[in-house]
């Protein structure tokens, strides 16, 4: 998807301020990053991971 398509189903009306989220220079808004996941399918823990830490696997313990 074109990142001006993406800007305008978001919502944003600045396309240089669209842009830093995009490239990470600025953190999106908890309501911009759930936007974007809803839009795009990008895990909201890949946007903002100080708000939705990844989920860790659940891996048997190889100890055990």
């Amino acid at each position: 998807m074109p990142i001006r398509d993406l800007q305008n189903r978001v919502g944003f009306k600045s396309y240089s301020q669209f842009w830093c989220i995009i490239t990470g220079r600025t953190r999106a808004t908890a309501e911009v990053a759930v936007k974007i996941h809803n839009e795009t399918g990008i895990p909201k823990s890949t946007i903002r991971p100080d708000l939705w830490p990844p989920r860790k696997s659940r891996q048997s313990d190889p100890a055990a």
